[in-house]
């Protein structure tokens, strides 16, 4: 693109013109450094045709260095100050020529912050003439101020000679003949503005500078102009000011220009704040972004500090960051920004809503160069949205809670659009279109003409009154609907819609019917007992009483009643008691109390009466009125007699039993006991206990006992005898039993218990001392038995040990007897010596069994296991050493044992002895002593690596007398026998496992 297309229609005008004069015309913006010249002036500097100036050389190539720094200097207060400037210097062209040239300068303010030079320059090389030159000047200048609108003057101070350029002339209107001088132009500045410029001449005649200002200027036509001037002070050699030269732009247009924008600006700042809007830019190649002054508060963010794409997304909520990004990422891709709403998070921790809407700006290439919008803050929309829906919700519950349905109808239209309820109301189902032929076919056939009529009467005079109708839905139910509404109109009068609520009253007339009925059964009430209501106004006088208030009273029912009546019927001895209450109710205003009296009849018969009042006031707290019921109470005094006369029988009764009668009311639990149970349970006759306060009394072991109890009473609902013990206040323990009965609601849950309690703490006390005889009788029989029992097995034992020997004897005793021979004697008697030593034997056993068994072992000490074993090591010491048998003992866990020291001994004596006496041949004797606590008993186990024991041919008969299960030449068959009395004997038991060639172990608890 050439240079010459960058040229707006103006600078284009300018460059024709520089043209037709020989004048080399440029243009500097500073704000995008453009810097264009035209033809002509390229030829001035020899310079080609597509030649780009730059900022350095815009001037040309200076000659020398002054001249440089002096255009230099001019060329940066024109750019700081406005100042213009106008110069000669040397350059060298392109070509190498010199020329002498002549630039003259003028800077445009285009905005606040654009500003623009122009400038002319013309080769005074070869100069025609001065005439020439000077024409050229003005013109250049004059097409310069023209494009700027603005005007140069001078003023020369000692002459007050003024001197106006050709534009100045325009931009004030005035007539080129007409004089001028410094008083013409004060008079053409606005009066509010006068003193400020007058102000600003004086200050540059003081001090030769020129503040640079704006100001007001008023034409002949009333025109007003804004301007902006800028100008210098020429002095003479002693500094005295004797010049000066100035420009003025009218800057007018521009002023409105930017007035209207600061307006604009203004007023959507407004708009922004009223509609919680804010706009942003987002340069995507920079990451420049740009916030509206309303964006940033919505954010709560600084607008002073940086902002980037990082900086919005951290405000972005968290929940919500993820599908943001995800957003944006695809509008990048596809150009299409979605409209989105999504919550931030401000620095404060406070939430908002945001609706954010843009567009996007793509190259051709399809790469994103920025994307703009708009957010808003919908914060409090979605409140009032979300408040919106829990009003409508709220109102549907209130009409499903009302039965009440509201519609619309259009009678022009044939329009009708009801609530859900009323849908629900009718048994429809919601949303079904709704006409007139629709709802009249649910309108009950026998107020069908009625509705008919209703409907008419509503388009006729424009007015819905109150209305009740009855409608039969498809499944027969009929229900019975009241209406309202309201008709509305257009200006002609003419009704446009019709709008209203139907409530479901179906319960209400149902209710209103039982009222009556019930105040039919009130009537029978009162008759039947001897129930009257009444109403008297103090201030009046005047009574009502009911029919059977009449009878009560013994009066005919058509005579007014006032209160001489109502004392002349009380009884003379309550009398005056009655008008002094009266008289108390009426100054306390206080009718809580019951007032009791007697009556005369006209038989002379004399009733009781009952009277309860209540007082109903204004809201100045002033009687108006007492109402109350009266009761023939004759009939209950005489029962409530003849029960406190068998009450105190009942007392009598339960005291000389030990029996009290008690209710217990489980809904609110509450208990009523009669004053021999408080006796009984120890409480004071005052108290009022519950459920808690009875449970204190039971004794602690017992509680449980009686929660559990009474959660079964609930379950089942019924109530089976039970016993139970309290502890009195002096701590002595009774013994309580208790029954009772269950009483129901119409629901069958349990309402109220009731029954009676009686210490029977005597014969509980009998009963055991008869139940510990019986278990005394109980032990004696069980030791008799046992005793019997070891007596017959002695006797098997003696009978089949001792069979064998004496018959040996017998048969060794014929031989002898029968023999002659000497030598066989001798060999014979010798048999006798040995059987006769057997016999020795067994007798011994069994003596010693006898001695196990019979007498009671009394003799226990506290024994060391440890000591025990080291005894019987001493006693078997050469067995241990000839075998090599090793014993491990471990007595941590129990140590010691309380025990016959006997006993103990000859157990660990035995069984060890036995583990080596079979001992396998195969490997050393090993035996494991080892004791513990099972149960809070103390248990020996001795485990041993012998021949083992078949247990299933020996186990039955392993503990037996004279039982042996090895051919071993010492066994006898009484070791094992005779430690198995002994630890029964102290209370104990013995077992055994074995296993042939592995070994066996024996497991001893010690009682």
């Amino acid at each position: 693109m050439s240079k010459e297309k960058t040229l707006s229609p103006t600078d284009k005008d300018l460059a024709n013109t520089g043209c037709v004069a020989k004048i080399g015309m440029f243009q500097y913006d500073i704000n995008s450094n453009n810097i264009s010249w035209n033809y002509v002036l390229k030829e001035i500097h020899e310079a080609s045709n597509d030649y780009i100036p730059t900022t350095e050389n815009m001037y040309g190539q200076f000659k020398d260095v002054a001249s440089r720094n002096q255009l230099l200097g001019a060329h940066k207060k024109a750019i700081e100050n406005g100042a213009p400037f106008e110069l000669e210097y040397e350059i060298i062209t392109a070509k190498g020529n010199l020329r002498n040239l002549r630039t003259s300068v003028q800077p445009f303010q285009k905005d606040e912050d654009s500003i623009i030079l122009y400038g002319a320059t013309y080769d005074i090389t070869e100069p025609n003439s001065a005439k020439s030159d000077i024409v050229q000047k003005v013109q250049q200048l004059n097409y310069a101020e023209k494009i700027a609108k603005s005007g140069s003057w001078d003023w020369d101070i000692p002459t007050d000679t003024v001197k106006w350029s050709d534009n100045f002339y325009n931009i004030f209107d005035h007539e080129k003949d007409s004089p001028i001088s410094f008083n013409v132009y004060l008079d053409y500045v606005h009066k509010d503005d006068k003193e400020k410029i007058i102000s600003k001449f004086d200050h540059a005649l003081k001090t030769t500078e020129f503040p640079e200002s704006n100001y007001r200027i008023q034409l002949k036509n009333g025109t007003i102009k804004t301007l902006r001037s800028i100008g210098m002070v020429i002095t003479n050699d002693f500094g005295e000011p004797i010049k000066m030269i100035g420009t003025c732009q009218d800057i007018t247009d521009r002023e409105k220009k930017e007035k209207e924008l600061l307006e604009k600006n203004q007023q959507l700042n407004i708009a922004e704040k009223l509609a919680m809007i804010g706009y942003w830019q987002w340069d995507t190649p920079t990451n420049k972004v740009f916030w509206s002054d309303n964006l940033h508060a919505i954010y709560g963010h600084d607008n002073e500090k940086p902002l980037t794409f990082e900086t919005y997304i951290n405000f972005v909520h968290e929940d919500d960051r993820n599908r943001v990004i995800s957003n944006l990422e695809n509008a990048m891709q596809t150009g299409v920004f979605p409209e989105s709403t999504y919550k931030i998070q401000l620095n404060d921790g406070s939430i908002k809503t945001i609706k954010s809407i843009g567009k996007i700006i793509r190259n051709k290439k399809g790469e994103v160069l920025e994307m703009s919008g708009t957010c808003q803050d919908v914060t409090e929309i979605k409140k009032k949205e979300i408040q919106l829906l829990e009003r409508n919700q709220q109102y549907n519950n209130a009409e499903k809670i009302a039965n009440i349905g509201s519609w619309e109808w259009n009678p022009n239209t044939g329009e009708i659009n009801w609530s859900d309820n009323h849908y629900r109301i009718y048994g429809i189902e919601i949303g079904s279109p709704i006409d007139i032929e629709l709802i009249s076919s649910y309108v009950h056939p026998d107020d069908l003409g009625f509705t008919e009529d209703f409907k008419e009467r509503i388009l006729r005079d424009k007015k819905i009154a109150k209305a009740q109708y009855r409608i039969q839905l498809r499944s027969g139910e009929i229900k019975t609907l009241e209406v309202v509404g309201e008709v509305f109109t257009d200006k002609n009068g003419e009704i446009t819609s019709l709008k209203g609520i139907e409530q479901d009253i179906t319960y209400r007339v149902k209710t209103e019917q039982e009222i009556k009925d019930k105040n039919h059964l009130l009537s029978f009430t009162e008759k039947m007992a001897m129930m009257g209501s009444w109403q008297w106004n103090p201030n009046t006088g005047v009574s009502k009483w009911s029919d059977n208030l009449y009878k009560i009273y013994d009066l005919d029912p058509n005579s007014p009643i006032d209160m001489d009546l109502f004392l002349s019927r009380i009884h003379p001895d309550d009398s005056a008691e009655v008008v002094a209450q009266i008289e108390n109710i009426i100054a306390t205003k206080n009718s809580d109390s019951v007032l009791s009296y007697r009556i005369l009849m006209n038989n002379g018969d004399i009733r009781s009466i009952e009277l309860m009042a209540e007082i109903i006031m204004d809201d100045d707290e002033n009687i108006i009125e007492l109402v109350g019921t009266t009761q023939d109470v004759t009939y209950r005094i005489q029962r409530e007699q003849d029960l406190l006369e068998k009450n105190q029988l009942l007392n009598f009764a339960e005291q000389l039993s030990s029996i009290g009668h008690w209710k217990w009311d489980v809904v609110n639990d509450v208990m009523e006991k009669s004053v021999n149970l408080l006796k009984i349970l120890d409480f004071d006759p005052e108290t009022s206990p519950n459920f808690s306060t009875y449970l204190k009394r039971v004794h602690p072991d017992d509680r449980e006992k009686v929660i559990a109890i009474s959660q079964e009473i609930s379950r089942t609902k019924k109530f089976n005898k039970f016993q139970h013990r309290i502890i009195k206040n002096n701590g002595k323990v009774r013994t309580i039993e208790i029954i009772g009965a269950v009483l129901l609601n119409n629901d069958g849950d349990v309402v109220e218990l009731m029954g009676s309690s009686q210490d029977i703490t005597e014969q509980v006390e009998a009963q055991q001392k008869i139940l510990e005889t019986n278990k005394s009788l109980e032990a004696s029989a069980m030791v008799l038995t046992s005793k019997n029992k070891q007596l017959a097995e002695f006797n098997h034992i003696t009978s089949h040990n001792l069979r064998s020997p004496v018959s040996n004897l017998n048969a060794l005793l014929g031989m002898y007897k029968n023999t002659t021979s000497e030598t066989k004697k001798i060999e014979i008697f010798e048999k006798f010596e040995t059987v006769i030593d057997h016999l020795t034997e067994t007798l011994n056993a069994l003596i010693e069994t006898i001695t196990i068994k019979h007498n009671a072992v009394h003799k226990r000490e506290n024994l060391s296991f440890e000591h025990t074993l080291h005894k019987t090591k001493e006693i078997l010491a050469a067995e241990l050493i000839e075998t090599g048998a090793f014993i491990e003992h471990k007595f941590s866990e129990a140590k010691n044992v309380m025990y016959n020291p006997i006993y103990l001994e000859s157990i660990f004596l035995n069984l060890v002895s036995n583990a080596i006496k079979y001992r396998s041949p195969d490997r050393s004797p090993k035996i494991c002593i080892t004791s513990k606590l099972v149960n809070k008993k103390t248990v020996l186990e001795f485990k041993d690596n012998g021949i083992g024991i078949d247990m299933k041919s020996h186990g039955d008969k392993l503990f037996g007398l004279n039982k042996v299960f090895h051919k071993h030449p010492d066994a006898k068959g009484i070791g094992l026998f005779l430690t198995k009395a002994q630890i029964v004997a102290m209370g104990g038991s013995i077992s055994v496992k074995s296993e042939v060639n592995v070994g066996s172990t024996f497991s001893i608890t010690l009682n």
